[in-house]
């Protein structure tokens, strides 16, 4: 399959497939409002050298009747065998795909995704995008192009990477649970907190492999092993600082958020 993405608004160029499924209207329509709600991001159609469509005749259809321009890639010599067999056994698409297909786009909040994760491994998703907002992306928003960075600013970047050293000192820069991870790079986010005492309280913790379930356990856990042997002036209560940073989450979101259009939606595979 060749390496560059197309684009055109030729739909003439584009055949149909001898002996490819029917297009199933309902569906084009679906990703007609899906667009018109929320933008085009997905993967490009694929064609063979005779552009008769492999994959993404749905998506075809929905941008040929918005009028809108066609990503392509040309897959030589495919035959109706790969048509069928993307159709029947198609592979669903990992986070990582979906980060891929957007930094593609030229989509800027996953370009600083994908450079937090290519530089702080063995991290996941979830802990990175933990790290740069302070929450917890949700799976669909990062499948459907909504991942927002609200503070690109290069202090917040570093800070955020600094946060994730000291999570892997913490952790020996191994995978972990992810929720104590974000419970960690929660606590680190804490005024007052005194970032060497929280690493050595935290490593011999983790070694003693506690089994908890929840973000709130996590954090009473890392409460208890801070403040142990603190005096009353040094204690922080992290579990309430989180309490107290949750209800202003959607009031600092929504005022990040003004003004800004809003991230498109991949629009769905065929």
């Amino acid at each position: 399959m060749g390496n560059w993405i197309k684009t055109t608004t030729d739909y003439g160029w584009f055949k149909t497939m001898r002996g490819n499924r029917a297009i199933n209207y309902k569906k084009v329509q679906e990703l007609i409002r899906s667009i018109q709600n929320h933008g085009y991001r997905s993967v490009p159609i694929v064609v063979n050298n005779d552009m008769e469509v492999i994959d993404g005749q749905h998506r075809l259809a929905a941008l040929k009747h918005m009028k809108m321009p066609v990503p392509y890639i040309v897959d030589e010599g495919a035959t109706l065998e790969e048509c069928i067999a993307l159709n029947s056994f198609q592979t669903r698409w990992k986070q990582t795909d979906y980060v891929e297909a957007n930094v593609a786009a030229g989509n800027e909040d996953y370009i600083i995704l994908k450079k937090f994760l290519e530089r702080h491994k063995p991290y996941g998703i979830a802990t990175i995008t933990f790290a740069i907002n302070g929450s917890r992306a949700n799976s669909p928003g990062i499948r459907n192009g909504f991942f927002t960075v609200y503070d690109k600013s290069e202090a917040h970047l570093l800070e955020a990477a600094r946060n994730l050293k000291t999570l892997a000192e913490i952790c020996g820069n191994k995978h972990k649970s992810t929720t104590f991870e974000q419970a960690a790079l929660f606590a680190m986010s804490v005024d007052g907190v005194h970032r060497d005492r929280l690493v050595k309280k935290l490593q011999p913790m983790l070694e003693a492999s506690p089994k908890l379930a929840t973000f709130a356990d996590w954090e009473k856990a890392i409460e208890k092993a801070y403040n142990k042997g603190a005096r009353a002036d040094e204690r922080i209560y992290f579990s309430t600082e989180y309490q107290k940073w949750l209800m202003g989450r959607a009031a600092r979101i929504s005022e990040n958020s003004k003004g800004k259009k809003k991230a498109p939606r991949k629009a769905g595979q065929d």
